[in-house]
Formats: structure tokens, C-alpha cells, sequence
């Protein structure tokens, strides 16, 4: 029996001192399973295939967008008698950090909560556009590199920002939380982030923190301004102002999709933090509202 190939290491020239860069491939099956010190966002702009990343194999299918964490072995493999079209987007693992001595700074501690998620990640996370959204964000990042005018880095790192709240907004996490952090609201903010469909619990959640769930919400609102529920609802109605605005689903079916399954309370907290409905929304923001397809996994 011959031994495992082991994964050809890939390294990549940044241009100019600048970490994020736009690398398309065409990807055929002579490719050969590779791993780089240094994360990918692929989007899937033509064909159909497969992902191979170590023992997973996952499906992918034009619109797909994927995170692929540095030194994670992969190979995209197109379906036979098909090539794979792919845009990648590569960034620096410096990219991911916060910078440092501006904690307290609520621009760059939204920077820091929207790559949380990814700076510790080893798994690949694949989420699908809805309108064509990845691809324009992608094509953005192109021209933006092929111009270099002054500010460009500034719009790259905006636009990469942008794919990585949406993930982080959409992709298919679990309801249960990982293993605690030392701080519980930092823990607990992170996690409504990533679970807001179907949460725990919060006395549940509080139990799997070890802290009871009195001291747990009196500390949260001290350093949130905000209860436990109420930050739940507002990532609920924030995440469903993106799918109003860049998905034709129903109205309902957006509501089921952040987890709430009332249609009046999701009317209510909606009119509540925005001001107006969710239809009058779409009116104002996205132009006149368009038919409802029937209803699909966004993840």
C-alpha cells in the first residue's frame, strides 16, 4: 500500500506591500490537492464540482461562495466533462487582526467582531448568493486591483469586509455553542451572531457558561447597554434587512429565516427598529418589491 500523497504547498506573491489580492482560475482535474499559509474566498463563477478539503468533499455550483482557512488541504474538482470557473479572493492572515491599542474604538471593534469568526476557523464554510452579490464584490475587488488608484487598498479591504459579514451572517453554523471563552459576553454576543435562528435557550445557555442566569444578564446589560433578547431581536431584524434587500423571498419566508416564526411580533420588532415594514423597506431601499419564489435555503 503506497503512502497518502501529501498536499503541495502553494505560495502566493502579494503585489505591492498589499495583503488581499484576485486570483482567477481555471480549475480542471489535473489539479492537484494544495494547501497556503495564507486564507481564500472562492467564488464559484461558471460549472459545477466538488470542493475536496481533506475528508470532506463538498458540492459546489455557480454563485457559491467558500471560505477555505489558511493550510486547510483542498482541490476543486470539476464534475467530468466540466471545468470550474473560479474567482478567488487571497488575503494575508494579518488582515484578520485587530488593530492594535484602538480597542474601544466602535469602528474597529465592529472590524474585530466581523473577523472573529474566521481567525480561528479550520473548516470550510460555503454560503450561495441570492442577486448576483458575490459576483459583483468579486469583479469590484478585480477593478480595483487592475486601477490602483489612490485608496484602492482601502476599497479592498471594504469590499472583503463586506463578503465576510455576509458569511458570517448566513453560513450554516450549529445552535450549539463551542466551547466557552474567559469572557461570557464577549462569548455570548459572538454567539448570538452565529445562532440566531435557533438559539438556546438562555437559562440553558447560561448553564453551559457555569454562570447563573442572573448574574449572566445583569453583567450583559452592563457592558452591552442592551439584555440578552433584546441584542437577539436586533441581529434578527438587521440580518432580515439584508434578505428584504438583496433576496425576492416573501416577507414571511424572510422571517422564518432569522427564526421567527409570528408573523406579528416580526412585524412589530421590524416597525420597532426601523421605523417603517419590512415592505416599505423594500420600496424605499431595493426599488418596487419583486414576486416571491417558493421558499429556499439560503445557506
Amino acid at each position: 500500500m503506497g503512502s497518502p500523497v501529501r498536499p503541495y504547498p502553494i505560495e502566493h506573491a502579494f503585489a505591492d506591500g498589499t495583503p488581499i489580492s484576485f486570483h482567477p482560475v481555471q480549475a480542471d482535474r489535473h489539479f492537484d490537492v494544495h494547501t497556503h499559509p495564507f486564507h481564500e474566498i472562492a467564488y464559484i463563477a461558471e460549472g459545477i464540482g466538488t470542493l475536496a478539503a481533506g475528508r470532506d468533499a463538498i458540492p459546489v455550483a455557480k454563485g457559491d461562495l467558500i471560505f477555505i482557512p489558511k493550510d486547510r488541504e483542498h482541490v476543486f474538482q470539476p464534475q467530468k466533462h466540466s471545468t470550474l470557473e473560479v474567482l478567488n479572493c487571497l488575503f494575508k492572515e494579518e488582515v484578520l487582526d485587530p488593530p492594535q491599542g484602538l480597542s474601544g474604538y466602535l469602528i474597529f471593534d465592529d472590524m474585530a467582531e466581523i473577523t472573529g469568526m474566521f481567525r480561528d476557523c479550520t473548516d470550510c464554510i460555503k454560503v450561495r448568493e441570492q442577486a448576483g452579490e458575490f459576483a459583483r464584490l468579486m469583479y469590484a475587488l478585480k477593478l480595483e486591483l487592475s486601477w490602483k488608484q489612490t485608496g484602492f487598498r482601502y476599497k479592498l479591504y471594504i469590499y472583503l469586509m463586506d463578503m465576510l459579514t455576509r458569511i458570517r451572517q448566513i453560513a450554516p453554523l450549529s445552535a450549539a455553542p463551542p466551547r466557552p471563552a474567559a469572557d461570557p459576553v464577549q462569548f455570548a454576543v459572538d454567539y448570538i451572531h452565529k445562532a440566531y435562528r435557533n438559539p438556546m435557550p438562555l437559562e440553558e445557555f447560561c448553564r453551559s457558561l457555569g454562570i447563573s442566569s442572573r448574574q449572566f444578564q445583569r453583567r450583559f446589560k452592563a457592558e452591552t447597554g442592551r439584555t440578552y433578547t433584546q441584542m437577539l431581536q436586533d441581529v434578527r431584524v438587521r440580518v432580515s434587512c439584508d434578505l428584504l434587500l438583496d433576496t425576492d423571498w416573501s416577507i414571511q419566508t424572510v422571517a422564518q429565516e432569522v427564526g421567527l416564526q409570528d408573523m406579528k411580533h416580526f412585524y412589530r420588532l421590524f416597525r420597532e427598529r426601523c421605523a417603517m415594514t419590512p415592505h416599505e423597506l423594500r420600496l424605499q431601499i431595493g426599488g418596487e418589491s419583486r414576486p416571491s419564489p417558493e421558499r429556499r435555503n439560503h445557506s
